[in-house]
């Protein structure tokens, strides 16, 4: 039954039309991949499509229900469905062709004319496709699609055990190192119940094209703690290489904590994607206990999640619901995201160390009451990977109307390094090589009355603006220092440093909210243009790097982005970070959650070059290629450029090494490290560090090689608990 309703509410996207009836009609209906124009006469499973047509000869307001066939213009024909946000339940999608001039309604809108974003997930395979417009007043007026095919569902990974159903108060379920567990639909962890996943465990969401999720229901608990040798993965059922963004619904944690749906807090709501049950207990978030716990989620990646369950409501990558401050969130990657890659709806949970890479829509998104602070995140995004609803690395709303209801959304991020998509100044946008999809927008935007604060980061190449405050009641809040844009630094901002949309006649943006008022020497915020390429001058080792082949631990090759977020260690942000609050705020910069480093960014690096890596080993930036098996590894450590975490470990690479090669160690311990390079006959050439106290990590540093002589040398890492070296080459 699960797998009927699905193929009723989720049905297809559709191509380019030729009108039987042009009276009153939209012509040339296109399906499009996010903001470009050719049509698309070959769809697949699990990705979300755009729709473009013409109304120039429609009258406004004339009302239109989509229906689909898969079995030829002869039908049956099917409604498409989507889910009434008041009543909860699936009703057809009725298209209003909305006044002139209303050609982009936005996300979630259903009136508009020219274009309309209706997010449909591909649930079945057909080769005789088709899609009707029929006119609700004059249903003999149509106009039906050209033939459309949707491929069959990519090959799926084997599982060993599979979760169904509800994971009932009581009990606890725990999901071994040794199996491939796979989702059939969506999978409830309910209240007084537990589920304990071990380290190095893989969840796969349900064969692609089926709707699938995790959730964690208010008082349940998700006991996930990984390890950055062994991380715990929730990624798609389909093979290496197939892999793609919707592939699966993701995970969702509801909690007990406040959200602002009404003024003071403690209501509830369901999350999209019609999980919610009528009985408003699975699916739904929000309480009124801050103090509330979900579990933990250390060292966790959730990979190529967000389906969009019906038109215009995507599931994200990670979805936080009401979740309390007592839940554990460090060490997180969201990669290849549908919607976006972390979303939190209420709540006032704390975390450290978050990864976004390849969201298609925003990366860290705040609504409906978010207090918590978020200290040490990474985002990265691909040039061409955008959502027709304009995309923004931070996107933070109060609530959908921008009200005064409490709690305020006012999270606080510092110490984020934020890699854009726009490597040159000079690009342009599209779908070409060397350009970026235009539907970016801002490196963050604040609106609809949030209090929203980012410092201490760093931004490196985006078009629409460096920051973005939209809103007379933003701006407002954004002068009179209510939330704080302070300390940060922009490389490569195509557009304004700041823009502020939004305001009206009798509700202006205040006058005072300006580039000049963002960048004033005592907010320490500075944006940086030149010519040219922005790697050339943004200070950190490559942001947009390139594609290079490693070497996976089975032995098996595999392409991965090598980028490099590190700080030169002559970077001049690595000393601009302040964590004092103003006397004019009330906003906590000054709490003791934060750890008060010097640097903006998420990395640091020494004088000597020395990088604490917190994303090496757990993380992995080429989740598609990825060789997961049961029981196999979920790390690129132990491969031939990431150390094993088990104990004092050091690769080195390229080796040989002819101009610059990088080290990398791991110190399982905090202790005091000193490097040392020696030649073949044990003369030494260099010390590169002398008795440095560090943390546990892993840690990298290039090394110059340009003015050693051709030959053998070896690089050695020294602690009070013992000794690790690595040969390497120098060539000429």
């Amino acid at each position: 039954m699960k797998r009927i309703l699905t193929g009723l509410a989720c049905l297809f996207a559709v191509v380019a039309f030729s009108t039987t009836t042009t009276l009153a009609q939209p012509t040339n209906l296109t399906v499009v991949a996010n903001a470009t124009t050719a049509r698309l006469d070959t769809l697949r499973l699990g990705i979300t499509y755009s729709l473009r047509w013409d109304t120039t000869g429609s009258p406004a307001n004339t009302t239109y229900r989509i229906e689909f066939s898969s079995a030829g213009l002869n039908g049956p024909w099917t409604p498409i469905l989507v889910r009434n946000t008041a009543t909860l339940r699936s009703e057809p999608l009725i298209h209003t062709d909305g006044a002139v001039g209303n050609i982009a309604p936005g996300a979630g809108s259903r009136l508009g004319r020219g274009i309309s974003r209706l997010t449909i997930r591909l649930t079945a395979q057909t080769e005789n496709g088709y899609l009707r417009l029929v006119n609700t007043t004059d249903t003999s007026r149509t106009a039906v699609s050209n033939r459309f095919t949707v491929l069959a569902a990519p090959p799926a990974l084997t599982v060993d055990s599979t979760l169904t159903g509800n994971i009932t108060a009581g009990r606890t379920v725990t999901l071994s190192r040794g199996k491939i567990y796979g989702l059939d639909g969506y999978v409830f962890v309910d209240s007084a119940a537990v589920l304990r996943i071990e380290p190095g465990t893989i969840v796969v969401g349900d064969t692609v094209g089926q709707n699938s999720a995790l959730c964690v229901n208010r008082g349940g608990i998700l006991f996930a703690q990984g390890t950055r040798q062994l991380p715990i993965v929730f990624t798609s059922r389909a093979i290496s290489g197939q892999r793609r963004a919707g592939d699966w619904g993701g995970l969702l944690i509801a909690g007990r904590a406040r959200i602002n749906t009404t003024s003071g807090g403690g209501g509830s709501v369901a999350f999209e994607g019609g999980i919610g049950d009528d009985s408003r207990v699975r699916g739904w978030y929000g309480g009124s206990d801050d103090n509330d716990s979900s579990g933990v989620l250390e060292y966790v990646r959730v990979e190529f999640g967000g389906i969009a369950a019906f038109p215009n409501e995507e599931l994200n990558g990670i979805t936080l619901g009401g979740v309390g401050r007592r839940t554990v969130i460090r060490w997180v990657q969201s990669s290849f995201a549908n919607d976006d890659g972390i979303e939190w709806f209420g709540g006032n949970v704390d975390a450290k160390y978050l990864i976004s890479q390849n969201a298609i829509d925003d990366d860290f998104d705040t609504d409906f009451g978010f207090t918590g602070r978020v200290q040490f995140g990474l985002i990265v995004r691909g040039s061409q990977i955008a959502d027709q609803s304009t995309s923004q690395a931070f996107e933070s709303d109060n609530d959908l109307g921008g009200s005064f209801n409490l709690p305020l959304t006012s999270p606080i991020f510092s110490n984020c390094t934020v890699i854009g998509p726009l490597s040159d100044t000079a690009q342009a946008g599209g779908s070409g090589v060397n350009q970026w999809n235009a539907s970016f927008g801002s490196a963050a935007q604040t609106r609809r009355n949030s209090r929203q604060s980012i410092v201490n980061s760093l931004f490196i190449g985006w078009p629409r603006a460096g920051f973005e405050l939209q809103g007379d009641r933003t701006g407002n809040a954004a002068v009179a220092d209510s939330l704080l844009v302070r300390n940060n630094t922009w490389y490569g901002v195509k557009g304004a440093a700041l823009v502020t949309p939004g305001g009206t006649a009798t509700n202006p943006i205040p006058t005072a909210l300006n580039s000049a008022w963002l960048l004033d020497a005592t907010r320490g915020n500075r944006v940086i243009n030149q010519s040219g390429l922005v790697d050339l001058y943004d200070e950190v080792g490559s942001a947009f790097g390139r594609d290079v082949v490693i070497t996976n631990t089975d032995g098996s090759p595999s392409t991965q982005r090598n980028f490099d977020p590190r700080p030169l260690a002559s970077a001049s942000f690595l000393t601009r970070a302040s964590f004092e609050r103003p006397a004019t705020s009330s906003v906590r910069i000054d709490d003791s959650f934060f750890t008060r480093v010097p640097y903006q960014g998420a990395f640091d690096v020494t004088a000597s070059g020395i990088t604490n890596r917190w994303d090496l080993g757990w993380a992995t930036y080429d989740p598609v290629n990825f060789p997961y098996r049961a029981g196999g590894p979920t790390s690129r450590v132990g491969d031939d450029k990431v150390p094993t975490t088990t104990s004092l470990n050091i690769v080195t690479f390229p080796n040989p090494a002819t101009i610059q090669a990088t080290v990398r160690y791991n110190l399982p311990s905090s202790d005091r490290v000193t490097i040392r390079v020696h030649d073949a006959l044990g003369n030494l050439v260099a010390v590169l560090a002398n008795g440095v106290q560090q943390s546990e990590g892993i840690y990298e540093f290039r090394m110059d090689v340009s003015n050693l002589s051709q030959g053998l040398y070896m690089v050695q890492v020294a602690t009070s608990n013992g000794t690790a070296a690595q040969k390497f080459s120098v060539t000429r």
